[in-house]
């Protein structure tokens, strides 16, 4: 079946977007919703320009689009983009990369259903922890972009997370109380590489901190070939 992927840039899209793939679906195209600010409790917010690179990446077309403030406006402007995928690209169903929040995931298929399409959640329910270590056993390469929980400090901002850092966070995340694959918004996270991906994505920044959180400004983003 065709898809249009739900992807911000972060890992949760796009290794679900894997999963469908590898269960037989075709990803069609890709859809990009960016949110009015930071404080969406749907959608990721950092850096969603980088998954123009992403989708060229995939060598599929990228729909995106900036949404007004609150649920709504981004649910309306989601269903919009799904059903251009649908129309443009023959997308029968959306994948997204939901883990436990009942919010998100309702919000996702509330969309999906709002453009005439079935909605995918290959990731609703895994253990999070778990998660973390399926992502790098499969191959992905991803940066943390953004931290905004007690126990993460800007030594994580910019950094490419590896096997030593995961137990380190699931560590942090159980002395915190946060969510482990950072679900609640913890931390946010841009994939660098990946199967879906024929060149990986390399980016250029600094980081920028404010006494409890901070971010990793992406200053430049570009492809280049596998090292």
């Amino acid at each position: 079946m065709k898809l249009a992927a739900l992807i911000s840039g972060g890992k949760d899209g796009l290794y679900a977007a894997y999963l469908a793939r590898r269960a037989g679906h075709q990803i069609a195209c890709t859809v990009t919703v960016a949110p009015h600010s930071d404080q969406s409790h749907m959608l990721h917010e950092p850096g969603t320009h980088v998954a123009a690179l992403q989708s060229e990446s995939m060598g599929v077309a990228h729909l995106r689009a900036g949404a007004g403030r609150g649920t709504e406006a981004e649910s309306a402007k989601m269903s919009q983009l799904l059903r251009e995928a649908a129309s443009a690209h023959g997308a029968r169903a959306a994948v997204h990369g939901g883990i436990a929040s009942r919010f998100q995931i309702d919000e996702f298929a509330r969309a999906a259903c709002e453009a005439g399409m079935g909605a995918l959640s290959p990731l609703q329910g895994a253990d999070q922890k778990e998660h973390m270590w399926n992502l790098l056993r499969d191959g992905f390469r991803f940066a943390i972009v953004s931290v905004g929980a007690d126990g993460l400090g800007p030594e994580w901002l910019g950094r490419t997370v590896t096997a030593g850092d995961i137990g380190v966070l699931a560590g942090l995340a159980e002395r915190h109380s946060f969510n482990p694959a950072f679900e609640g918004g913890e931390a946010e996270t841009i994939v660098l590489d990946c199967p879906l991906f024929s060149r990986a994505v390399e980016l250029e920044g600094g980081a920028v901190w404010d006494r409890c959180r901070g971010r990793f400004e992406i200053s430049g983003a570009r492809l280049s070939p596998r090292a």
